[in-house]
C-alpha cells in the first residue's frame, strides 16, 4: 500500500524551527508556499515484488527518476516499506576508542556480527546509549539482506524509479529508514581533483595517526619515568629484605639455631645442671657441664627437646668433693 511519508523523532531546536517555518507558510498565497518535500512509502509483498497498480500510482505522482541530470530530484521521494521479518536487528558495544568511527568498524566487523556480509545488506547503525564507566556506546545494527528487497529494486529501475531508503523496524518495534545508495552524479573537475587528493590523504592517513598516537605514547612514558624509576628504587629494596631473611632462613636451616639450641637446653636440663661449654656448628650440638643425674640427660633431650641422636661422647666421671658427675654430650640440634 502507499501512504505519506511523516517526519518521525524529530525534536529540540530543529524541530521547533521546522514547525514554526510550517507557520508561517501557513500564511502565505498557496502559490507562494512550497510544496514540501512529498514522499510515497510503498510496501513489499510477501512475495518480494511491488503491486503494478502503485508502481502506476508512483509515476503519476512524479517521484524522481534516473536520468542525465541525477543532481535534479523531484520532490516525490520513493521508499520501500520491508515485509515482516524483512529487517533484522541487534546491539553492538562500540568501544570507546572506536565511537568517532563506528561505521568502519562495524563494516569491517560486519560478517561477525551477523551471518552476512555488508555487501550483502543494506544496514544502518543508530547510537542508542553510552555504557558506564567509559567502556563504549552501544549502537543498534538494523539491516536487510538484499535478496529480500532486489525484486523491488528491480520493478522501480524498469520504470525509471529512483528508492531512496528503507523502512523497517529495530528491536524495539519502532520504525527505522535504512538509506540507500542514490546514483552519482557526473563528476565536476573540482571533484576529479580532489577525489586523487582525498585519496592520497586517506592513504597517508594511518601513518599520520600512528606518529600522533607514539608521540602521544612517548610523552605519557616520560611522564610517568619518574614514577617508575621511585617504583623500580622500592622493588630492589623490597627484594634486598626478601633476599636478606631468605638467606638467614638458608642458613638456619643448615646450621642450626643457636639460639632455639640455648632456649631448648635450658627448658630442658634439670635445675642442677650447668654448662661449662657448648659448641654448635652445622647443627651438631656439644655440650660439656656438671650434673647429678647425668644418666637421665640423654631421654631428655631426645624426648623433651627434640633433639636427634643424642649420645655420649666420653666416660661420665664423679666428683666426690661437689657430689655431681662431669658429662660431654653430642646430638644433632632439631630444624
Amino acid at each position: 500500500m502507499m501512504s505519506s511519508a511523516s517526519s518521525i523523532g524529530k525534536s529540540g531546536l530543529k524541530g521547533f524551527v521546522e514547525w514554526w517555518g510550517s507557520q508561517l507558510r501557513e500564511c502565505l498565497p498557496p502559490q507562494w508556499r512550497g510544496g514540501g518535500h512529498k514522499g510515497v512509502i510503498v510496501s513489499i509483498g510477501r512475495n518480494g515484488r511491488l503491486e503494478e497498480s502503485v508502481l502506476d500510482e508512483i509515476v503519476a505522482s512524479g517521484a524522481p527518476k534516473a536520468g542525465r541530470f541525477v543532481g535534479h530530484w523531484r520532490r516525490c521521494e520513493v521508499r520501500l516499506a520491508l515485509p515482516e521479518g524483512g529487517a533484522l536487528s541487534r546491539l553492538v558495544l562500540v568501544p570507546a576508542a572506536a565511537v568517532s568511527d563506528a561505521v568502519g568498524l562495524l563494516t569491517y566487523e560486519f560478517d561477525r556480527l551477523t551471518p552476512f556480509n555488508a555487501a550483502e545488506t543494506a544496514w544502518v547503525a543508530r547510537p542508542k546509549e553510552v555504557v558506564a564507566s567509559g567502556v563504549g556506546t552501544m549502537f543498534s545494527i538494523v539491516y536487510a539482506p538484499n535478496f529480500v528487497f532486489e525484486n523491488a529494486l528491480s520493478q522501480l529501475r524498469e520504470r525509471g524509479l529512483i528508492p531512496v531508503g528503507l523502512v523497517g523496524r529495530d528491536e524495539r518495534d519502532e520504525p527505522v529508514e535504512i538509506p540507500l545508495e542514490r546514483p552519482a552524479a557526473r563528476p565536476r573537475l573540482a571533484l576529479r581533483i580532489g577525489v586523487p587528493v582525498f585519496c592520497g590523504a586517506l592513504l597517508a592517513a594511518p601513518f599520520a595517526m600512528q606518529a600522533v598516537a607514539m608521540a602521544r605514547v612517548d610523552g605519557a612514558i616520560a611522564a610517568l619515568a619518574p614514577e617508575r624509576a621511585r617504583a623500580e628504587a622500592l622493588r630492589r629494596e623490597i627484594s634486598g629484605y626478601t633476599a636478606g631473611q631468605s638467606a638467614v632462613t638458608h642458613e638456619r636451616k643448615s646450621v642450626g639455631d643457636i639460639m632455639g639450641v640455648l632456649k631448648a637446653l635450658t627448658e630442658t636440663l634439670p635445675d642442677d645442671t650447668f654448662l661449662t661449654a657448648l659448641t654448635v656448628r652445622d647443627r651438631h650440638v656439644m655440650a660439656q657441664g656438671q650434673t647429678r643425674e647425668a644418666p637421665q640427660l640423654i631421654g631428655l633431650l631426645e624426648h623433651r627437646a627434640g633433639f636427634a641422636n643424642a649420645a655420649f661422647s666420653g666416660p661420665v666421671t664423679h666428683s666426690g668433693d661437689t657430689n655431681t658427675d662431669a658429662f660431654t654430650i653430642t646430638a644433632t640440634a632439631p630444624n
